[in-house]
């Protein structure tokens, strides 16, 4: 009878172990992928299933390109101007934010972008208007034709040095011009496509990318 006992004793701790390690690898079969992902700092038009939306930009791991993601991440709030780098978990073809891992703002490349004015300190502007950007230069139309050279002076600080023709119009694009113009340094925020350039004298010009 003791032999039997002392059996037992030696076999259950075994026997519980065995069933520990079952368990476990059944939870590491579920449909469940831990991964991370690197969102990029702006949205961009796409299309899915024939319906136009923006799309969150993610980096491919091996070409390092981006592109578009589809999906939806429950639990992450996008930060536009900021690269984020995130622990997810895929169940079938949902995404979980587990952990934001880091968030490091990036300063907006403007180069190849063009834009229309939209406003002018919060009344909208019925005159035509551009901009366009291209390397360190600066270019586009309101009453005259301007152009110059810009440069990002700081986060989020523009520094132009522009110059224009003299022609007088009678318009209210005109009123744009002499704000814009006559400023050289400028505040700016992105969102949906939204350029927002606030001037020195605290007068705040809206654009929106073509």
């Amino acid at each position: 009878m003791k032999y039997f006992i002392l059996f037992l004793l030696v076999l259950l701790p075994n026997f519980t172990h065995a069933n520990t390690v079952s368990w476990e690898i059944k939870i590491q079969k579920k449909n469940e992928v831990m991964s991370t992902l690197t969102i990029g700092s702006e949205l961009k038009d796409c299309i899915q299933k024939k319906v136009s939306r923006k799309c969150l930009q993610v980096q491919n791991s091996k070409t390092k390109k981006w592109e578009n993601f589809f999906g939806i991440i429950q639990g992450f709030t996008f930060l536009p101007g900021s690269i984020s780098i995130l622990k997810v978990e895929k169940k079938n073809n949902d995404y979980i934010l587990i952990k934001v891992l880091s968030q490091k703002s990036v300063p907006f490349s403007f180069v190849g972008t063009q834009w229309n004015i939209i406003s002018l300190n919060g009344k909208n502007i019925t005159h035509s208007g551009t901009l366009e950007f291209k390397e360190k230069k600066i270019a586009g139309k309101l009453c005259n034709a301007f152009g110059g050279s810009y440069q990002i002076s700081s986060k989020w600080t523009l520094r132009m040095n522009l110059f224009s023709t003299r022609m007088y119009c009678d318009n209210d694009g005109m009123r744009v011009e002499e704000k814009f113009i006559n400023s050289t340094l400028f505040k700016y925020t992105i969102q949906d496509s939204i350029l927002t350039l606030t001037t020195n004298k605290k007068d705040v010009i809206v654009w929106k990318r073509k």
